[in-house]
């Protein structure tokens, strides 16, 4: 009897056996062998879950309905809207937050409200809603306040709040405390009696789910609207890679529309940012958005307003240019005061190999790039790693840490220290009295020692592929895999190799490799003197003659300063 269409074409002695699985999953879905292994490899078995995740479709996307309280927003969000009730929206400073912000303000302005925005200030009012903030609003009329990216353990200020006669609907991503505030509604799909499916939205994932609900309800989308869909992805995209949330399931859904559609977005700030940060890039890639446009749309919240990034979105085009001039300019100084405070860690003596958490702090150093520091040095020395910076007897800091150690969780057993703490597993902000530093560094040199993963530890090798392997199938296949980011890395791969031609060192740090047949390699920072480092051993320059043989680990990226020809390039990391 043959078997029916749908079922592995494999015998009952083949079941398990990884390479014949992995030929069937490539016959099925009509993938080149090396991808189908490379899939097999990081656990795709089901059918259904490996298409969904090769053709990502907003028909994927979860009823909002799912999600724990949204019935309430929606219920007191028209009551607000009918009754012409003033309605603030309230966000963060970072990318997530902003772009959070504009996504409902956007809806709640097509459904007819009377909205306005406030995000607070990093350095006259800190993260999240305070007091004041809401004493501040309740002043001005505001009667509904929904944040969106923060909130999720503001009990006090919520509890003020009511006081003040301001109803407060929380969304917010950030793990949850073991009581939540008592708002009209907490949408937070990390709460513990919530059942919705997907557990790792960002703070503009879930901002587009409550946007999602109130234009499905609205019949927005059901009377051709649909185009709403993709143009809110446009924006949310931004927030979840500049986020670093897992690009898997809703993520990866709005991720690749977002990505997709950003050529051809109509705004008039994204198109002007686009134009500075990516001139003349037809296909924007999740690494253009983490390390070109996240950072110019970020360094207004940590050097100036981020009320102006929120202004690049929400301006004609004029205006537009004009401040995403400013964000460039912005930008710039933010990376001379990154390269300030590690020079400053860099004249130091080296942190202490055993230490589970590096703390280190300054005098002055600017509390707006404390977090990107954080990151640099999280790569460089692999363990968490907490920057504070010192203003008029406060510190202010920000921590990063790896897959396995659990930051936030580690910093609530000595929350006395803290006047203000808050974030996630690999991140984390905090506020307390210098004073306390010292006994935060004892604290945190008694912490039981936890194995990690550590971050860029050089690419492990995903998988064998001779350089004559590449194709042009096999190119396709791998975008077919984008975007890549977290929880969906991009590939690595191996291969013998052989040079063509002598390299070339560029800007005295970097070599161009030319390998046979046809390759150009580029290998950063591999060049010291006349000396190039792999793999932690040094080669003289002069040894790489045509006819030398190394073992490369590459990814294959666009070139993008290529003009016809060669389109493509290798990265070498080892």
């Amino acid at each position: 009897m043959p078997l029916p269409a749908s079922a592995p074409e494999t015998d009952a002695a083949s079941v398990g056996d990884p390479a014949v699985e992995a030929a069937a999953l490539a016959r099925r879905h009509g993938l080149t062998s090396p991808i189908a292994r490379l899939l097999w490899q990081r656990g795709w078995r089901d059918d259904k879950a490996l298409a969904d995740f090769l053709q990502p479709r907003f028909s994927h996307l979860h009823p909002p309905a799912l999600l724990r309280d949204m019935d309430r927003a929606l219920a007191r969000i028209r009551q607000a809207i009918a009754g012409r009730q003033p309605i603030v929206i309230f966000g963060d400073y970072d990318v997530d937050g902003v772009t959070a912000v504009v996504i409902l303000h956007a809806a709640l302005r097509r459904l007819g409200a009377e909205v306005s925005c406030y995000i607070p200030d990093r350095f006259a009012s800190g993260y999240g809603p305070t007091q004041d903030a809401f004493h501040q609003l309740a002043r001005a009329g505001a009667r509904l306040i929904i944040t969106v990216d923060t909130g999720i353990r503001a009990l006090a200020e919520v509890e003020q709040a009511a006081a003040l006669g301001l109803d407060v609907i929380i969304t917010d991503h950030h793990l949850p405390g073991p009581v939540l505030p008592a708002a009209c509604a907490v949408i937070n799909p990390r709460r513990a009696d919530c059942d919705y499916p997907d557990k790792e939205l960002s703070g503009a994932g879930l901002a587009f789910k409550l946007a999602q609900a109130l234009l499905e309800e609205a019949g927005v989308i059901a009377e051709g609207g649909s185009g709403w869909l993709a143009a809110l992805s446009r924006i949310a995209t931004l927030g979840i890679i500049a986020d670093y949330v897992p690009l898997r399931g809703e993520n990866r859904v709005l991720a690749h529309h977002g990505l997709a559609g950003l050529p051809e977005t109509v705004n008039p700030g994204l198109r002007a940012l686009l134009a500075l940060a990516l001139p003349g890039v037809a296909r924007v890639r999740a690494s253009d958005v983490a390390f070109q446009l996240a950072p110019r749309l970020n360094s207004a919240g940590r050097l100036a307003s981020a009320s102006l990034a929120f202004e690049l979105f929400t301006s004609p085009a004029p205006r537009a240019l004009a401040v995403a001039r400013q964000l460039e300019q912005l930008n710039q100084e933010r990376r001379r005061l990154e390269m300030e405070i590690l020079a400053a860690i860099q004249s130091r003596p080296p942190v202490a190999a055993g230490a589970q958490v590096a703390l280190l702090w300054g005098d002055g150093w600017h509390r707006g790039v404390l977090g990107i520091v954080a990151a640099r040095l999280l790569r460089r020395w692999r363990k968490p790693v907490l920057i504070v910076g010192c203003h008029e007897g406060m510190a202010h800091g920000s921590g990063r840490a790896p897959q396995g150690f659990h930051l936030l969780e580690a910093l609530e057993g000595c929350g006395a220290l803290f006047s203000r703490f808050g974030g996630h597993a690999q991140a984390v902000g905090f506020t307390l009295p210098a004073a306390r530093l010292q006994e935060l560094q004892a604290y945190l040199a008694a912490l039981p020692a936890v194995e990690t993963s550590a971050p860029d530890s050089g690419p492990g090798c995903d998988l064998d592929l001779p350089l004559s392997d590449i194709s042009s199938a096999l190119l396709s296949d791998l975008a077919r895999l984008e975007p890549f980011g977290a929880g969906n890395p991009e590939p690595w791969f191996r291969a013998r190799a052989r040079l063509a031609q002598p390299p070339q060192v560029m800007k005295e740090r970097h070599l161009k490799l030319f390998l046979e047949p046809g390759w150009e390699a580029l290998a950063w920072h591999a060049v010291q003197g006349p000396s190039v480092h792999f793999n932690a051993q040094a080669l003289p320059l002069s040894a790489l003659r045509p006819g030398f043989e190394l073992n490369v680990i590459y990814r294959i990226e666009a070139n993008p300063r290529a003009r016809g020809g060669l389109q493509l390039q290798l990265r070498v990391e080892e």
